[in-house]
């Protein structure tokens, strides 16, 4: 991915409030920049990965905010395109009744990754950022690499790295 990227993060899969009959899911989707901006004129893909072979697209509008609705349960692959900018895809799974919210956060670099501190704030972290005692050392689509500085005397080693994964669809429930 030469030039410009798309970081997808924190997709959270909730049950929705609907009647147990119906089977439909919805995924909402909001792109923004790494200023954490809304961004307009973005479409989406959302193609079915099973045996069901159905595709969906959408396209934000000013508020940079698209939906999916009525969407048959099942694993599908997210293709979101912004001019000018390298498209990304991430695959998800949408379960009978279930509402997907997933952010899209497009930069125009490398990757970027959302993270949730310990004040429980979320914050957007670039490759090369400094932390409290490390700094971000890569960011990739399976998740993040932090070099942390060791600060115990008795430790041979001086610093340590840590890896972050994205959690799985599992995961997030």
């Amino acid at each position: 991915m030469a030039g410009r990227g798309l970081g997808l993060a924190l997709l959270l899969i909730l049950p929705a409030a609907v009647p147990a009959a119906a089977a439909e899911a919805s995924l909402q989707v909001r792109v923004v920049d790494a200023s954490h901006r809304a961004l307009a004129e973005v479409s989406a893909t959302l193609a079915s990965i099973d045996e069901a072979g159905a595709a969906y697209t959408a396209r934000a509008e000013a508020g940079g905010v698209l939906a999916f609705y009525d969407v048959g349960p099942g694993a599908y692959r997210l293709r979101v395109e912004h001019a000018g900018l390298s498209p990304a895809t991430s695959d998800l799974r949408l379960g009978p009744g279930e509402t997907g919210w997933l952010t899209a956060v497009l930069a125009g670099g490398a990757l970027v990754a959302m993270i949730q501190g310990p004040d429980n704030k979320t914050y957007i972290v670039h490759p090369g950022d400094k932390l409290l005692d490390g700094a971000i050392k890569s960011i990739t689509p399976q998740g993040l690499v932090i070099e942390q500085e060791v600060n115990d005397p008795l430790s041979v080693v001086k610093q340590r790295e840590i890896r972050k994964l994205l959690r799985g669809l599992e995961d997030a429930k």
